[in-house]
């Protein structure tokens, strides 16, 4: 990680020095209230590599009342303790929201946090604040901690206290990617920072490495010497990162069933293990039997509860008061949330065992994946006890017991075809599907107004479509069932879904608080009838769409394979190194070949978009479909300029640069997924989105040529012309879609 000049054009001061070089110390005083210049430094990063993206672990020096509009984050977390006061209090949150005039008991009161939030994690969240907001206050929300001051008496308990909180609020329907933990004021003297940092540090990468869909952790440092906390941060860093050690996610032993509950459930737990055993004694089940054990005797992280989780097929919980009581169950659960998101709900199965209170993370599980077993229903328990048995015992052709747990874990892409996996092996450990299959009607509660659907003549989708594309597309959201989550970015989140008995995948609005929420409904329904009008074998088939507010919903075909980032990341991890030339080219033929069709149509459709994640996988390399159309633009006139879109390692330098661009920008992201393809790796691996923003945008730096040996020399022509400086220079998506038509031919033959 080398040093990086300070840009001239970026309004954030973006230093991170070099690791090798001492942290130089700096002499200024701690500062009171608002600073004379916005923007916080940027001292170190780690990222957080994950399956569709790569998070982030940021260290920034600041004032909590100093933020750019660069610097906006989703939660600011505030703390309310009485573990001793420390001189700098007033450079804590709270202080700052004092002299903003913002009352915090307001906010309380206005927002009816969840007592759930409370009574299991000692947090709860605000509303979003209004806008306007004070100036240098770029955070949307707060996630107030409330320190028991018995229960919880370190600094790293207090983070896995937070990141717990944050696991059962982001399993709800709040949308949060970023979180900004200052490191001030009353809750840290200097001699205690370093030790919050670390624990930070470790906590965050665990739970991100496991799955939690944080985009970004900032631990925002204080304006005086900060030497020590760097050189933490680092130590931290290079431990966490390690090739050789892997501290979160270490080997443990296979298996089938992660079986957890409370001690109070003991007999209903053995009843069901022991049912499951006479069916199959070869079924390995890991009884995790909740403990008397305090918080305070454990470490920063569990490692034998992240391995066990880890190396388990499938989750199985029994929930309940006493469930959501014990601490080891409780962190089990949220990490079982983390890996069932990462594996695209196929993972995690609770069972509502008795009427309890639920968190909404835990109600959204049960609604989509579960089972309600209230009152000790055996009979309901061993309809999905069944459908275990089938998916664990299910033998595939050439006689093994399945899939490995490594291709349990991809969730939907285990079956892509892509990897060797039978069509037969598809069909195993998709309990949460086929229960979702089984389902007589939609009467979950995840969503609002199922039970009245207004009159089309009374909503604002008159304003967007007319009576033609209603009787053709639209869709009443009551014919929906819906199952386990596979997704989620921008702001729309992704279900599997069952629609006229087939399944589906549908791709709904989340509910967001933002300065205008007609914009982004606004938005979404122009991509409804702009992917009505698409058909094509290689862009992903428009099904229908459900027009009326609140429930905004676009239905598409499913695709068994998922994303091909995933699929990359797969290969990567398990050093199998890139695909066989043959499947390269076969992959990159198909995402050209829908290129070249948006970009004949009239007026040309700019994707602005294109991007591993976003290319579509079937059950073989040959059915490839493009996605996601929520930044796409026609070009009325030569070039279009409607500012940033798209994902900074994909994009282009004009867009970067938020220049005018064209078409042309499509080509140059398609390069970076053909230069994926060759290289399995992600592109700007271990670069800052704002390291990129400067070194492709300003410098003109390129992700370096593939070697000979590598891939053939046709290959290596396209990505250079695709990422030709001058957009005139690439070439269209007709010509390259010819050319990788021709090497398919000669491949066959």
């Amino acid at each position: 990680m080398g040093s990086v000049p300070d840009p001239p054009h970026l309004p954030v001061k973006d230093t991170f020095p070099s690791t090798d070089a001492p942290a130089s110390p700096t002499t200024a005083h701690v500062r009171y209230g608002r600073p004379e210049r916005l923007g916080l430094d940027r001292k170190d990063f780690i990222n957080v590599h994950r399956k569709d993206y790569t998070g982030r672990i940021e260290l920034l020096q600041g004032s909590v009342e100093g933020l750019a509009k660069e610097d906006e984050t989703d939660v600011l977390i505030v703390y309310l303790c009485e573990r001793g006061l420390y001189k700098a209090n007033r450079d804590s949150s709270l202080a700052a929201l004092n002299r903003a005039k913002l009352s915090l008991p307001s906010l309380e009161k206005e927002s009816k946090p969840q007592p759930s939030y409370r009574r299991h994690y000692h947090c709860w969240l605000s509303r979003q604040i209004p806008r306007p907001r004070p100036v240098g206050f770029e955070y949307k929300r707060l996630l107030v901690y409330e320190d028991p001051g018995e229960e919880l008496t370190r600094d790293d308990n207090i983070v896995l206290d937070i990141v717990k909180c944050l696991t059962t609020v982001i399993g709800g329907d709040v949308r949060i990617e970023s979180v900004l933990i200052p490191l001030s004021g009353a809750l840290l003297s200097p001699s205690l920072r370093k030790h919050f940092v670390k624990a930070a540090v470790e906590v965050s990468y665990a739970w991100m490495r496991m799955g939690l869909p944080l985009r970004s952790v900032k631990i925002l440092l204080p304006e005086t010497d900060i030497t020590k906390d760097i050189e933490t941060f680092r130590k931290v860093r290079d431990a966490l990162t390690r090739p050789s050690i892997s501290p979160t996610l270490g080997p443990a032993p296979s298996r089938h069933v992660y079986f957890s509950y409370a001690q109070k459930d003991k007999e209903a737990a053995r009843d069901m293990i022991s049912y499951l055993s006479s069916k199959n004694p070869a079924i390995r089940i890991f009884e995790a039997e909740s403990r008397d054990i305090t918080i305070r005797k454990r470490g920063v992280v569990d490692n034998s509860i992240m391995g066990a989780v880890s190396a388990s097929r499938i989750f199985l919980a029994l929930l309940s008061d006493d469930y959501f009581h014990s601490v080891e169950c409780t962190e089990a659960f949220s990490l079982a949330y983390c890996r069932d998101f990462e594996s695209q709900g196929n993972f995690i199965i609770p069972l509502f065992w008795r009427s309890c209170d639920l968190t909404p993370l835990a109600k959204r599980l049960v609604v989509t994946e579960g089972v309600d077993c209230r009152e000790a229903s055996f009979e309901k328990a061993r309809t999905l006890l069944d459908e275990i048995l089938s998916a664990l015992t299910a033998r595939s052709p050439r006689g093994d017991a399945g899939p490995s747990p490594e291709e349990i874990l991809e969730g939907a892409a285990a079956g892509s075809g892509i990897n060797g996996i039978t069509g037969h092996e598809e069909q195993q450990l998709r309990i949460a599907e086929n229960l979702l299959m089984k389902k007589g009607g939609n009467d979950n509660e995840l969503f609002e107004a199922l039970a009245e659907q207004p009159d089309p003549d009374e909503t604002v989708s008159q304003m967007f479509f007319d009576a033609a594309w209603r009787r053709a597309w639209a869709v009443d959201f009551r014919e929906i069932v819906f199952g386990p989550r596979i997704g989620a970015g921008g702001f729309g989140e992704v279900y599997k879904c069952k629609y006229e008995e087939k399944m589906v995948a549908v791709k709904t609005l989340q509910k967001v608080e933002d300065d205008d929420p007609n914009a982004l409904m606004g938005e979404f329904m122009v991509e409804m009838k702009l992917m009505s009008k698409l058909r094509h074998s290689n862009i992903v088939q428009f099904k229908g769409a459900c027009i009326h507010v609140p429930n905004l919903a676009i239905i598409l075909e499913f695709m068994p394979g998922g994303n091909l980032y995933r699929a990359i990341h797969r290969r990567r991890r398990n050093v199998l190194g890139a695909f066989p030339l043959l499947k390269i080219v076969w992959i990159a033929f198909g995402v050209a070949k829908g290129m070249a069709f948006l970009h004949s149509q009239y007026p040309v459709i700019i994707h602005r978009d294109v991007k591993s994640p976003n290319i579509l996988l079937g059950t073989n390399v040959r059915e490839v479909k493009i996605s996601d159309f929520g930044l796409s633009r026609l070009r009325v006139n030569s070039y279009v300029n409607t500012g940033p879109g798209g994902t900074p390692e994909w994009m282009a330098p004009e867009l970067l640069r938020q220049d005018a661009f064209n078409e042309k920008s499509d080509v140059f992201s398609f390069g970076v997924i053909l230069w994926e393809l060759v290289m399995c790796e992600k592109p700007w691996r271990d670069e800052h989105p704002m390291q990129i923003l400067y070194k492709v945008g300003n410098r003109g730096l390129k992700l370096p040529t593939p070697p000979p040996e590598q891939c053939g020399p046709e290959l290596r022509q396209m990505i250079v012309e695709c990422f030709a400086d001058d957009p005139s220079r690439r070439p269209e998506f007709r010509n390259i879609a010819a050319r990788l038509e021709d090497m398919c031919k000669q491949f066959d033959t």
